[in-house]
């Protein structure tokens, strides 16, 4: 199964794409970082990935999660 997320914000900044999954990374002043840090581990734990795709404007990111052995779809 693949999830495409999409907005239409500013996008990720290309000096900041390689740290987006560091725990306590942020370009916000407010942020925490540990969100896309959380992402990563959750699909990872459920055998997926999940990587900053490309978009003309704003970010995406792209969620690939295996299907259950056995199953239709």
């Amino acid at each position: 199964v693949e999830i495409a997320i999409a907005d239409n914000g500013p996008g990720i900044p290309a000096d900041a794409a390689a740290r987006i999954w560091d725990p306590d990374f942020t370009t916000r002043r407010r942020g925490t970082g540990l969100g896309l840090a959380l992402v990563r581990q959750t699909v990872r734990a459920h055998g997926g990935e999940v990587e900053l795709g490309r978009s003309d404007e704003g970010a995406c990111f792209v969620i690939r999660l295996p299907t259950s052995a056995g199953t239709d779809g």
